[in-house]
């Protein structure tokens, strides 16, 4: 059983336990900050011997996918739309991710909408067209550090294009990075 507390300028999530799909578990505590319920933060850690972090498959993610079991602490900390994770962790036993360099796909991005109408004008005799621009939304902002201590036991699969092939790589090592 867990509480919520909810207080003048924040929600105290308390200590509570965090599930995954195989029976593992993280102890999460922490505080979504507020004033009046404006300008949250979030003020929250995360900490487990043994969690699985992602489980995918290329349908659901097609930059990386594959299970990613690890350990360590993870800190989350930041309003809302600027938030700052600090993860440091150890990969386990049944780690497997895969990056699919082997897709030649491409994608573009207009920032503009153009509607035509195709009845004439009374007036000057000429079609009208309307040019709609959309103004891009403000983006939420985040800062992710990434410190990983990474164990021989995980697998990397690198597909490749064409027939070249996969590249399967087994190491250890450390990985440090930051978004």
């Amino acid at each position: 059983k867990n509480t919520f507390v909810f207080n003048k300028n924040n929600i105290d999530f308390g200590k509570f336990i965090l599930y995954d799909t195989l029976g593992n578990h993280a102890e999460v505590q922490g505080k979504l900050l507020h004033h009046t319920f404006r300008d949250a933060r979030l003020d929250v850690n995360l900490s487990t011997k043994r969690l699985l972090f992602f489980n995918t498959n290329r349908s659901m993610n097609d930059v990386y996918y594959g299970t990613a079991i690890g350990s360590g602490n993870i800190t989350i900390k930041g309003p809302l739309d600027d938030i700052q994770m600090d993860m440091d962790v150890q990969s386990a036993t049944g780690t497997s991710v895969v990056l699919p360099l082997d897709d030649n796909s491409e994608f573009s991005d207009s920032d503009f909408i153009i509607f035509r109408k195709h009845q004439k004008d009374t007036l000057s005799g000429k079609g009208v067209e309307t040019e709609l621009n959309s103004q891009p939304e403000a983006q939420s902002q985040y800062q992710i550090n990434i410190n990983m201590d990474i164990l021989p036991s995980a697998l990397l699969k690198i597909n490749l294009p064409s027939a070249i092939g996969t590249i399967e790589s087994q190491g250890e090592g450390n990985l440090k990075l930051q978004v």
